[in-house]
């Protein structure tokens, strides 16, 4: 469902960003991603997204999110354009830490955060933040996952992110990255108006604040906070798990289903909390065992 979302807006932050009501958290219901169910759990879906026509990483304000190959092109115009690791340091938009932890990893090469502690001095602290930093610059992306083992190597946990440079795998040709004033200007108003198919009266200012790495001193933008209360449109079990145009129209032949749900964060459980299956609203979830389809606008 995801990559169909992301394949139709063109890009799609999964937690909330300065844009209310533009991330996979505020258009899906909340009780989903408390189910510990790979076809249920959006979270999940992460592993499954990332193909070779989607990017995931943290892009969005340093939060993750997907964006389609084509498109990220016009994302990176507006983070670094066609600027290097070195030339982001002498701009502020990377510090030194991040740049000793971009050089840890070999040219052409990904590589999971425990593996870059090892190849950093003992000691080295700041990993996890420079992770977010080359990536809301977009110089680095997740290529893939990687299973986390025990001692016996059976699987635990979940799975850990694998860091590359976008134009090392594929992800990424700066050719096609707009340089120049009035390139970079297009771009943002092309992504504006992708946003604008979810969030009608969002402002080029709102896109450029939730994509422009910040520079070195400048305080965050402020995130939206998730409503109580919202509608959630979606679409009949007739829409293909993945937004498939045939299911979606099938699904909209039948009708829609309009319903408001309530996302208080005090009534949310961890994913690791037992389900009751007393509670209504998670023994529908799981009856249903799967998310619908959703529609995004006509």
């Amino acid at each position: 469902m995801i990559r169909g979302l992301v394949r139709e807006i063109g890009l799609l932050p999964f937690h909330s960003t300065p844009i209310e009501g533009f991330s996979v958290r505020e258009l899906c219901r909340p009780e989903v991603f408390q189910i510990n169910d790979q076809i249920t759990n959006p979270w999940y879906w992460r592993e499954e997204i990332l193909a070779e026509d989607v990017v995931y990483g943290q892009f969005f304000d340093g939060k993750l999110g997907f964006i389609r190959k084509d498109v990220f092109p016009l994302v990176v115009a507006l983070k670094r354009g066609r600027r290097t690791a070195d030339e982001l340091v002498d701009a502020g938009l990377i510090d030194e830490r991040a740049h000793t932890v971009d050089r840890s990893i070999p040219a052409g090469e990904g590589m999971d955060v425990d593996a870059i502690r090892d190849m950093l001095p003992e000691g080295f602290k700041g990993v996890a933040t420079a992770a977010t930093m080359l990536q809301n610059t977009a110089l680095w992306c997740v290529t893939d996952f990687q299973q986390r083992r025990n001692k016996r190597g059976e699987p635990y946990g979940w799975p850990l992110c694998v860091f590359g440079r976008p134009e090392e795998h594929g992800f990424l040709d700066l050719d096609d990255v707009p340089e120049g004033e009035e390139a970079v200007r297009e771009a943002l108003v092309k992504l504006t108006a992708m946003v604008r198919r979810v969030v009608p009266d969002v402002t080029e200012e709102d896109v450029l604040r939730m994509l422009r790495p910040r520079v070195k001193g400048e305080r965050k933008a402020k995130t939206a906070k998730t409503p109580k209360t919202r509608q959630a449109i979606w679409v009949s079990q007739a829409a293909e798990p993945d937004g498939g145009a045939e299911g979606g129209d099938a699904a909209r032949k039948k009708g829609k289903a309009v319903k408001t749900v309530k996302t208080a964060a005090k009534s949310r459980k961890s994913l690791v909390d037992p389900i009751d299956p007393k509670d209504p609203v998670m023994a529908d979830a799981l009856a249903r065992h799967a998310v619908d389809g959703m529609v995004i606008g006509e």
